[in-house]
């Protein structure tokens, strides 16, 4: 449900991976504003604003978060993922160092190993260093698990049906959707069996989105370029027509004739009948008192 501010309050929009620790840090300093500007918010309309002034990114990052977390608990933990302050090589180390603890739900892991990922793909970005692709995060997946038998399905899926880290935790989740982790690692396997193609369409349909979104950023920005072409052209389209204005003006001025005023054979620009042969409107060119160039000297014969 969109959250409707008052017009002065402002949030920058968190893309997520990429983005310099200080947007991070606008971004939480926006929002907590915003929080304390509203007296009537509550806790689901502040994880509302949240959620809407996120990119794909980020709430694809909330949704790997464990749930019942409040507002501030998903802001901090935005806050700890996409501002960190490690090298790439530290982070790349806490990355496969992360691993399944015991008693540890499967949603916790993945969400921390997530966080790892995403950290470190963060800091390559803002160091234009070369970005680690998403199979050292599902391969880091498949080893931290505790469970042999659920690694090795995970391993076996994987390869089947080329799913991403989504898809595979979506089936570690199902698998050990039983209390007792013993009975759900040994569990059906045909049950997860059956649950696959969902996930890969899942999967299917997040890449669709993030394109989606992507195709309507370049579009927008398009025509952001558009309009100012557009404002571009009409400025010195007024330009040229306020130049052609004082051009006329000047010409006027200078009383010069304009060219393009076609006179009649035998009238000048006034109206008035003029000789042909010395332009005067005192006679014609019969009564003419010039001597005709075509007949030399010879005297004129009347």
């Amino acid at each position: 449900m969109p959250v409707i501010l008052q017009r002065e309050v402002k949030i920058s929009k968190l893309m997520g991976y990429g983005e310099e620790p200080a947007k991070v840090e606008t971004f939480v300093r926006e929002v907590s504003r915003a929080w304390t500007m509203s007296t009537t918010m509550t806790e689901e309309m502040r994880l509302d604003l949240i959620k809407d002034n996120a990119g794909p990114i980020v709430r694809d990052e909330i949704r790997c978060m464990r749930e019942g977390q409040t507002a501030e608990e998903v802001l901090k933990e935005l806050q700890r993922v996409f501002g960190e302050r490690r090298s790439p090589i530290q982070l790349r180390d806490a990355l496969r160092s992360t691993r399944q603890r015991r008693g540890e739900t499967i949603r916790l892991f993945t969400h921390r190993l997530k966080a790892a990922h995403a950290a470190l793909i963060a800091r390559q970005k803002v160091l234009s260093q070369t970005e680690d692709d998403e199979a050292s995060l599902v391969q880091q997946l498949i080893d931290g698990l505790q469970c042999p038998t659920l690694s090795r399905y995970l391993q076996e899926q994987q390869k089947e049906h080329d799913l991403g880290f989504r898809g595979l935790r979506d089936i570690a989740i199902r698998w050990a959707r039983d209390e007792d982790p013993t009975a759900a690692a040994t569990g059906d396997a045909a049950a997860v069996q059956s649950i696959t193609p969902q996930v890969a369409a899942d999967e299917r349909l997040d890449r669709q989105e993030k394109m989606l979104t992507d195709v309507m950023a370049v579009q927008r920005e398009q025509a952001t370029q558009l309009s100012n072409l557009t404002s571009a052209l009409a400025g010195r389209s007024s330009q040229i027509s306020d130049l052609t204005s004082a051009v006329k003006e000047l010409a006027v001025g200078t009383g010069r004739p304009d060219r393009r005023v076609k006179e009649r054979p035998g009238y000048n620009a006034a109206g008035q009948r003029v000789c042909f042969r010395c332009q005067s409107t005192d006679h014609v060119v019969a009564a003419c008192p010039r001597p005709d160039r075509r007949m030399g000297n010879f005297p004129s014969l009347r």
